[in-house]
């Protein structure tokens, strides 16, 4: 009876175990994060945050509360980097957009964005208003479309529908291309348009890498930078401005 009564305690431990394991999950710790942010408790609900990151999973809410919880905490740079990559994943929210314009109140840089013709910002729109997955999607769909109406069109004798099908036919596969097109830039401009905040207080850009290159321009924490290069330590960065420079790895997080 003793042997039994030491492996029933045994499989109550591990139970209990198991349902300690259980309790812990992502919602929970973003729900205790979110309950601490309500409190006014930030710094602790930045780590309930920090840690459903950690468990590899992403998504524009988590990273918008936690830039919320750094923006409290005065962590400017962290604010505006979490705020970044939660606009990375969802680029048509308005809340995102306004804190970042919020947040980039309080960095010390105020750099000039290049002007830009209007039909290029009205493309950048249009391949935000999708994410790549997406897009791809929707030009398969468009190619299914295109080809089973001119499938239809080879079999109706009237010339005036084969006209109307054969047209639509030809206008589904054309916009597939362009579905395509627009996919595969979103994609570029995700995973090869690298970009970083500053998260120095301060740091000299230099004319090439290195300590002994030209003093070229100061930066704060909380600036945006476009990342060019990287060599031995040191980033090539281009400025919303267009300047050009290099800065140490370290001073800098990627978005």
């Amino acid at each position: 009876m003793k042997g039994v009564t030491i492996h029933m305690t045994w499989i109550l431990l591990l139970l209990l175990m198991a349902q300690g394991g259980i309790a812990v999950t992502p919602d929970s710790l973003a729900e205790k994060g979110n309950q601490a942010f309500g409190e006014g408790q930030y710094e602790t609900a930045a780590e309930y945050y920090e840690q459903v990151l950690d468990e590899n999973l992403e998504s524009s809410s988590i990273y918008f509360n936690l830039g919320n919880a750094y923006y409290k905490l005065n962590n400017v740079a962290g604010a505006i980097l979490n705020y970044e990559k939660a606009k990375k994943l969802d680029p048509n929210d308005e809340d995102i957009d306004f804190n970042l314009k919020l947040a980039g109140m309080r960095t010390v840089d105020k750099i000039e964005t290049i002007p830009t013709f209007f039909i290029s910002d009205w493309t950048t729109d249009l391949i935000n208003l999708y994410s790549e997955d997406t897009w791809g999607w929707l030009s398969m769909l468009m190619v299914w479309m295109g080809f089973s109406i001119l499938s239809i069109y080879v079999v109706v004798k009237s010339p005036a529908i084969k006209k109307l099908l054969f047209g639509l036919g030809i206008l589904f596969l054309a916009m597939s291309f362009v579905c395509f097109g627009l996919g595969n830039k979103k994609y570029n401009s995700v995973v090869h348009e690298q970009k970083a905040i500053v998260f120095s207080p301060s740091i000299i850009i230099k004319s090439s890498p290195g300590e002994n290159g030209n003093d070229l321009v100061v930066l704060h924490e909380g600036t945006k930078v476009m990342i060019l290069d990287e060599v031995g330590g040191w980033n090539k960065i281009k400025l919303a401005n267009g300047n050009v420079g290099w800065l140490p790895s370290s001073s800098i997080e990627n978005i």
